[in-house]
């Protein structure tokens, strides 16, 4: 869980580096197209994430059905190195990007919708960029929770609850066949991750475990062909092989007991997912910072070679700030209790 955790945040912090070394220093050629393919693959870190959530979290509310327990313990959660990150955030905001609006009432009502991490579900931008997937997240608390105790999901069988994941993810598909505004497609993942809980250890199998530490690349080379492909649907069928691809490998690390797990149980990667929330909040404030000065420095046309080394420092950057967030507050207040 924590070296998947890891990875997710890993691909997070290439997303964001690559869309500032585009936006920056301009590479061409082959360094630029690695560059973009890159930054777009990155993003689906935030599915990865989206997976392993509804694994827990359904599992969790399967076991032990509170709703308002349950909805206490994720606020507590989310919230201490939230609003860190947020008033970080809105320094920076209120200084250099003029996100807030101007008019007292209108930036009262823009900072209220962010601390109530409307940004995402809803056309609002986010103080800062990646507090966007905190709406996905809370929105699935309260809808999975609901679910589970209207409807009493934990005492029906096990076929019942599958139909059900199954219809959820096929109604949200079709709303975005369908292109209805505002539908959010990128929610996919839950259902992948729920569907994890109901699946049975099966044992061990070599080549699917190959398979699963391979569906990422495969999806990673997939994604453009329907990305460029502007017919209807394309959004969710995108959405879709990123979903299938992290269920295959959370299934072969949690079901099969294989190389996969062992590939993700790699000490440094459990240590980076151990922090990944703190470190998700914080690393996007330090690739930017750490990139706009360079390229003041020493100019927006340095080397491919250069700039694709820069990785390494900037990564190492990303870690102080967020190790400090997670160890002086998201452990002790989130974690710890």
């Amino acid at each position: 869980m924590e070296g998947l955790r890891g990875f997710a945040v890993s691909l997070v912090f290439i997303q964001h580096f690559t869309t500032q070394l585009l936006l920056l220093f301009h590479p061409a050629g082959m360094s630029r197209s690695i560059a973009e393919a890159l930054s777009s693959y990155g993003n689906e870190g935030v599915e990865l994430f989206f997976v392993l959530s509804g694994y827990l979290i359904y599992g969790a509310l399967i076991r032990r059905p509170s709703i308002w327990k349950f909805m206490r313990r994720r606020v507590q959660r989310i919230y201490p190195a939230f609003l860190v990150a947020f008033a970080i955030g809105l320094a920076i905001a209120l200084i250099v990007s003029h996100k807030v609006p101007a008019a007292a009432f209108d930036a009262a009502l823009y900072l209220v919708a962010n601390l109530l991490l409307l940004p995402g579900l809803f056309p609002i931008e986010p103080v800062f960029a990646v507090a966007w997937s905190l709406s996905y997240e809370m929105f699935f608390y309260w809808a999975i929770a609901l679910a589970v105790v209207l409807f009493g999901l934990n005492s029906r069988s096990r076929t019942t609850r599958i139909l059900v994941i199954a219809l959820g993810a096929a109604l949200l598909t079709g709303l975005s066949v369908a292109r209805l505004p505002y539908v959010p497609v990128r929610m996919l993942p839950f259902f992948a991750g729920m569907l994890l809980v109901e699946i049975d250890e099966i044992g061990t199998s070599p080549l699917l475990a190959l398979g699963a530490l391979a569906a990422p690349a495969v999806a990673f080379f997939a994604a453009p062909l329907l990305r460029n492909n502007l017919i209807s649907g394309a959004a969710a069928a995108e959405e879709w092989v990123h979903t299938i691809a992290f269920f295959i490998l959370c299934f072969a690390c949690f079901r099969l007991r294989n190389i996969a797990a062992q590939v993700f149980s790699w000490a440094p990667l459990r240590w980076l997912g151990n922090m990944s929330y703190s470190y998700y909040l914080l690393h996007g404030f330090v690739v930017k910072a750490a990139m706009e000065g360079m390229a003041r420095m020493a100019g927006h046309h340095l080397p491919d070679a250069a700039l694709w080394m820069l990785s390494l420092p900037i990564f190492a950057m990303t870690l102080v700030p967020a190790g400090l967030l997670f160890l002086w507050v998201e452990k002790p207040y989130s974690l710890d209790r």
